[in-house]
Protein backbone atom coordinates (compact mmCIF):
# COMPACT_ATOMS: atom_id res chain seq x y z
CA UNK A 1 0.00 0.00 0.00
CA UNK A 2 1.57 3.35 -1.06
CA UNK A 3 1.84 5.41 2.04
CA UNK A 4 3.87 8.50 0.81
CA UNK A 5 0.89 10.25 -1.29
CA UNK A 6 2.21 13.71 -3.71
CA UNK A 7 0.12 16.14 -3.26
CA UNK A 8 1.66 17.81 -6.43
CA UNK A 9 2.14 14.69 -9.22
CA UNK A 10 6.19 13.96 -9.72
CA UNK A 11 5.27 13.50 -13.63
CA UNK A 12 3.87 17.50 -13.27
CA UNK A 13 6.98 18.96 -11.67
CA UNK A 14 9.12 17.50 -13.94
CA UNK A 15 8.18 19.94 -16.24
CA UNK A 16 9.66 22.89 -14.02
CA UNK A 17 13.47 21.37 -14.14
CA UNK A 18 16.07 21.93 -16.46
CA UNK A 19 15.55 19.12 -18.31
CA UNK A 20 12.57 17.48 -17.56
CA UNK A 21 13.07 14.33 -15.76
CA UNK A 22 11.27 13.10 -12.33
CA UNK A 23 15.01 13.04 -10.68
CA UNK A 24 16.16 16.46 -11.94
CA UNK A 25 17.09 19.37 -9.83
CA UNK A 26 14.50 21.63 -8.97
CA UNK A 27 15.04 24.78 -7.20
CA UNK A 28 12.84 25.03 -4.23
CA UNK A 29 11.94 27.72 -2.12
CA UNK A 30 10.61 27.44 1.63
CA UNK A 31 8.33 30.59 1.87
CA UNK A 32 8.35 30.07 5.66
CA UNK A 33 12.15 29.97 6.72
CA UNK A 34 13.07 32.20 3.49
CA UNK A 35 15.31 29.87 1.67
CA UNK A 36 16.28 28.36 -1.60
CA UNK A 37 17.73 24.43 -1.59
CA UNK A 38 17.58 22.40 -4.35
CA UNK A 39 15.77 19.06 -4.65
CA UNK A 40 13.76 17.08 -7.04
CA UNK A 41 10.37 16.39 -7.96
CA UNK A 42 10.09 12.66 -6.50
CA UNK A 43 11.04 14.11 -3.59
CA UNK A 44 8.83 17.20 -2.17
CA UNK A 45 5.40 17.97 -1.94
CA UNK A 46 4.31 14.66 -0.71
CA UNK A 47 2.74 13.53 2.74
CA UNK A 48 2.30 10.60 4.38
CA UNK A 49 -1.46 9.01 4.41
CA UNK A 50 -2.50 12.56 3.25
CA UNK A 51 -5.72 10.43 1.19
CA UNK A 52 -5.86 7.29 3.30
CA UNK A 53 -9.60 6.47 4.44
CA UNK A 54 -11.10 4.18 6.63
CA UNK A 55 -14.57 3.03 5.09
CA UNK A 56 -16.11 0.28 4.62
CA UNK A 57 -16.08 -1.55 1.76
CA UNK A 58 -13.15 0.74 0.48
CA UNK A 59 -8.93 -0.13 0.58
CA UNK A 60 -7.37 2.69 2.62
CA UNK A 61 -5.55 4.09 -0.71
CA UNK A 62 -8.67 3.80 -2.94
CA UNK A 63 -8.60 7.98 -3.41
CA UNK A 64 -4.92 8.33 -4.09
CA UNK A 65 -5.20 5.59 -6.06
CA UNK A 66 -8.01 7.39 -7.92
CA UNK A 67 -5.94 10.12 -8.01
CA UNK A 68 -3.25 8.31 -9.75
CA UNK A 69 -5.66 7.36 -12.47
CA UNK A 70 -6.16 10.51 -13.10
CA UNK A 71 -2.36 11.96 -13.53
CA UNK A 72 -1.10 9.02 -15.59
CA UNK A 73 -4.34 9.82 -17.88
CA UNK A 74 -2.91 13.98 -17.42
CA UNK A 75 0.27 13.33 -18.05
CA UNK A 76 -0.47 11.71 -21.42
CA UNK A 77 -2.39 14.97 -22.24
CA UNK A 78 0.43 17.05 -20.75
CA UNK A 79 2.85 15.70 -22.81
CA UNK A 80 0.84 16.08 -25.88
CA UNK A 81 0.08 20.04 -25.38
CA UNK A 82 4.30 20.52 -24.88
CA UNK A 83 4.73 19.00 -27.97
CA UNK A 84 2.23 20.84 -29.96
CA UNK A 85 1.73 23.75 -28.52
CA UNK A 86 -1.62 23.49 -28.60
CA UNK A 87 -4.65 22.54 -25.79
CA UNK A 88 -7.25 19.55 -26.55
CA UNK A 89 -10.37 20.30 -28.34
CA UNK A 90 -13.23 20.52 -26.23
CA UNK A 91 -15.02 18.20 -25.48
CA UNK A 92 -12.90 15.77 -26.10
CA UNK A 93 -11.99 13.14 -23.47
CA UNK A 94 -8.29 14.77 -23.25
CA UNK A 95 -10.07 18.33 -22.56
CA UNK A 96 -12.05 16.56 -20.16
CA UNK A 97 -8.90 15.23 -18.63
CA UNK A 98 -7.27 18.67 -18.13
CA UNK A 99 -10.41 20.23 -16.34
CA UNK A 100 -10.04 17.55 -14.13
CA UNK A 101 -6.55 17.94 -12.98
CA UNK A 102 -6.98 21.39 -12.53
CA UNK A 103 -10.14 20.95 -10.45
CA UNK A 104 -7.86 18.15 -8.55
CA UNK A 105 -4.61 20.52 -8.16
CA UNK A 106 -6.96 23.09 -6.55
CA UNK A 107 -8.79 20.61 -3.96
CA UNK A 108 -6.38 18.63 -3.23
CA UNK A 109 -3.26 20.69 -1.75
CA UNK A 110 -2.97 20.90 2.04
CA UNK A 111 -3.14 24.73 2.20
CA UNK A 112 -6.75 24.93 0.55
CA UNK A 113 -7.77 21.98 2.78
CA UNK A 114 -6.07 23.55 5.92
CA UNK A 115 -7.97 27.00 4.90
CA UNK A 116 -11.51 25.31 4.89
CA UNK A 117 -10.68 23.24 7.58
CA UNK A 118 -9.82 25.50 10.39
CA UNK A 119 -12.64 27.58 10.12
CA UNK A 120 -14.98 24.17 11.04
CA UNK A 121 -12.32 23.10 14.10
CA UNK A 122 -12.75 26.78 15.32
CA UNK A 123 -16.84 26.87 14.86
CA UNK A 124 -17.08 23.20 16.45
CA UNK A 125 -14.71 24.03 18.84
CA UNK A 126 -16.72 27.20 19.93
CA UNK A 127 -19.32 25.31 20.09
CA UNK A 128 -18.18 22.45 22.08
CA UNK A 129 -17.34 25.37 24.77
CA UNK A 130 -20.44 26.89 24.82
CA UNK A 131 -22.24 23.20 25.58
CA UNK A 132 -20.39 21.53 27.83
CA UNK A 133 -17.58 24.65 29.25
CA UNK A 134 -19.53 25.02 32.57
CA UNK A 135 -19.04 21.53 33.55
CA UNK A 136 -16.47 20.06 35.97
CA UNK A 137 -15.26 17.05 33.91
CA UNK A 138 -16.35 15.54 30.37
CA UNK A 139 -15.43 12.38 29.25
CA UNK A 140 -11.60 12.95 30.95
CA UNK A 141 -11.43 16.52 29.80
CA UNK A 142 -11.31 19.17 33.16
CA UNK A 143 -12.42 22.23 33.58
CA UNK A 144 -9.54 25.50 32.55
CA UNK A 145 -7.94 22.50 30.21
CA UNK A 146 -6.86 23.04 26.65
CA UNK A 147 -8.96 21.29 23.86
CA UNK A 148 -9.37 21.69 20.12
CA UNK A 149 -11.53 19.60 17.89
CA UNK A 150 -10.51 18.52 14.74
CA UNK A 151 -12.24 17.26 11.72
CA UNK A 152 -11.69 13.34 11.27
CA UNK A 153 -9.34 11.63 8.41
CA UNK A 154 -12.41 11.14 6.48
CA UNK A 155 -14.14 13.77 7.15
CA UNK A 156 -11.05 15.82 5.54
CA UNK A 157 -10.51 14.44 2.27
CA UNK A 158 -14.87 14.27 1.82
CA UNK A 159 -14.05 17.83 1.76
CA UNK A 160 -10.98 17.41 -1.20
CA UNK A 161 -13.52 15.46 -3.02
CA UNK A 162 -16.61 17.58 -2.48
CA UNK A 163 -14.41 20.68 -3.96
CA UNK A 164 -12.99 18.81 -7.17
CA UNK A 165 -16.42 17.62 -7.61
CA UNK A 166 -18.10 21.16 -7.46
CA UNK A 167 -14.93 22.96 -9.25
CA UNK A 168 -14.94 20.75 -12.42
CA UNK A 169 -17.89 21.99 -14.39
CA UNK A 170 -16.80 26.11 -13.60
CA UNK A 171 -13.88 25.06 -15.01
CA UNK A 172 -15.28 23.78 -18.44
CA UNK A 173 -17.52 26.97 -18.55
CA UNK A 174 -14.51 28.79 -19.03
CA UNK A 175 -12.65 29.95 -21.79
CA UNK A 176 -9.21 28.61 -22.11
CA UNK A 177 -5.86 29.85 -23.40
CA UNK A 178 -2.32 28.64 -23.42
CA UNK A 179 0.27 30.87 -22.68
CA UNK A 180 3.81 30.54 -24.20
CA UNK A 181 7.18 32.07 -22.41
CA UNK A 182 10.03 32.32 -24.73
CA UNK A 183 11.38 34.69 -22.55
CA UNK A 184 11.39 33.62 -19.08
CA UNK A 185 10.23 30.54 -17.02
CA UNK A 186 7.25 29.77 -15.53
CA UNK A 187 7.03 28.32 -12.11
CA UNK A 188 5.20 26.20 -9.70
CA UNK A 189 3.97 26.01 -6.35
CA UNK A 190 2.27 23.59 -4.19
CA UNK A 191 -0.75 24.85 -4.98
CA UNK A 192 -0.33 26.18 -8.32
CA UNK A 193 -4.06 27.16 -9.70
CA UNK A 194 -4.29 30.83 -8.92
CA UNK A 195 -7.59 32.61 -8.90
CA UNK A 196 -8.08 36.37 -8.65
CA UNK A 197 -10.43 39.14 -9.52
CA UNK A 198 -10.30 41.55 -12.27
CA UNK A 199 -12.79 44.07 -10.37
CA UNK A 200 -12.60 45.49 -7.27
CA UNK A 201 -14.20 43.88 -4.21
CA UNK A 202 -15.14 44.67 -0.87
CA UNK A 203 -12.45 43.75 1.56
CA UNK A 204 -14.28 40.39 3.11
CA UNK A 205 -15.13 38.93 0.57
CA UNK A 206 -12.54 36.75 -2.02
CA UNK A 207 -13.14 35.53 -5.35
CA UNK A 208 -14.56 32.58 -6.54
CA UNK A 209 -14.65 30.13 -9.13
CA UNK A 210 -18.11 31.01 -10.65
CA UNK A 211 -17.76 34.57 -10.12
CA UNK A 212 -17.85 36.02 -13.62
CA UNK A 213 -15.04 38.57 -13.27
CA UNK A 214 -12.49 36.50 -12.27
CA UNK A 215 -9.43 34.77 -14.02
CA UNK A 216 -8.01 31.56 -13.06
CA UNK A 217 -4.26 30.57 -14.32
CA UNK A 218 -2.54 27.41 -13.79
CA UNK A 219 1.27 26.74 -15.16
CA UNK A 220 1.46 23.60 -17.06
CA UNK A 221 5.52 23.95 -17.31
CA UNK A 222 8.42 26.31 -17.51
CA UNK A 223 7.40 27.16 -20.89
CA UNK A 224 3.59 26.83 -20.70
CA UNK A 225 0.68 27.65 -18.55
CA UNK A 226 -3.19 28.07 -18.38
CA UNK A 227 -5.57 31.02 -18.13
CA UNK A 228 -9.03 30.68 -18.03
CA UNK A 229 -11.95 33.44 -18.01
CA UNK A 230 -15.46 33.38 -18.87
CA UNK A 231 -15.08 35.69 -22.12
CA UNK A 232 -13.67 34.61 -24.92
CA UNK A 233 -10.26 34.16 -24.96
CA UNK A 234 -7.55 33.39 -28.20
CA UNK A 235 -6.92 29.72 -28.13
CA UNK A 236 -2.97 30.47 -27.82
CA UNK A 237 -0.98 33.76 -26.89
CA UNK A 238 2.82 34.29 -26.63
CA UNK A 239 3.29 35.64 -22.95
CA UNK A 240 4.99 39.37 -23.06
CA UNK A 241 7.91 39.22 -19.87
CA UNK A 242 5.15 41.44 -18.07
CA UNK A 243 2.42 38.92 -18.44
CA UNK A 244 4.76 36.23 -17.31
CA UNK A 245 5.98 38.25 -14.76
CA UNK A 246 2.24 38.85 -13.66
CA UNK A 247 1.48 34.74 -13.75
CA UNK A 248 4.93 34.05 -11.49
CA UNK A 249 3.68 36.19 -9.08
CA UNK A 250 -0.13 34.88 -8.74
CA UNK A 251 1.71 31.22 -8.84
CA UNK A 252 3.95 32.76 -5.47
CA UNK A 253 0.90 34.72 -4.02
CA UNK A 254 -1.09 31.32 -3.65
CA UNK A 255 1.89 29.15 -2.51
CA UNK A 256 0.91 27.54 -0.02
CA UNK A 257 5.03 27.22 1.90
CA UNK A 258 6.93 25.87 -0.78
CA UNK A 259 7.43 27.64 -4.64
CA UNK A 260 9.15 25.01 -7.14
CA UNK A 261 11.36 26.45 -10.40
CA UNK A 262 13.94 25.47 -12.86
CA UNK A 263 16.40 28.16 -11.49
CA UNK A 264 15.88 31.61 -9.56
CA UNK A 265 16.41 33.33 -12.64
CA UNK A 266 12.60 33.48 -13.40
CA UNK A 267 10.67 37.07 -13.60
CA UNK A 268 7.96 38.26 -10.79
CA UNK A 269 6.23 42.21 -10.03
CA UNK A 270 7.48 43.24 -7.25
CA UNK A 271 4.86 44.99 -5.09
CA UNK A 272 5.11 48.79 -7.30
CA UNK A 273 4.51 46.35 -10.44
CA UNK A 274 8.14 46.19 -11.73
CA UNK A 275 9.64 43.10 -12.97
CA UNK A 276 12.27 41.52 -10.32
CA UNK A 277 14.51 38.40 -10.63
CA UNK A 278 13.37 35.39 -8.98
CA UNK A 279 16.35 35.58 -6.84
CA UNK A 280 14.83 38.45 -4.52
CA UNK A 281 11.93 37.06 -3.69
CA UNK A 282 12.59 35.45 -0.34
CA UNK A 283 14.12 38.56 0.81
CA UNK A 284 11.16 40.06 -0.58
CA UNK A 285 8.53 37.19 1.15
CA UNK A 286 10.13 38.19 4.56
CA UNK A 287 10.03 42.38 4.35
CA UNK A 288 6.30 41.23 3.47
CA UNK A 289 5.85 39.28 6.50
CA UNK A 290 7.47 41.17 8.88
CA UNK A 291 5.42 44.57 8.03
CA UNK A 292 2.22 42.65 9.10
Amino acid sequence: MKRKHHYVPVFYLSGFTVDGHRESPLWVLDTEEYLWRQSKPSAVALKKDLYRVDVPGFEPDEIENTFMKIETASAVVFREIRKTGSLPERPSKDFGTLMTFIAMQTGRTPWLLNRIAKPLEEMHSQVFEAMFGDRDELQGLKRGEDYWLELSQNHRVGIVLSVIHLLVPMLFDRSWCLLEARDGPFICSEHPVGLKSKVTLPPVFGPGFGMTDTVVTMPISKRFALQGEFQELPPTFRASLQHVAAINSDTARHAGRFLYASSKNFLWLNRKGRIESGDTLADAWKEFRSEK
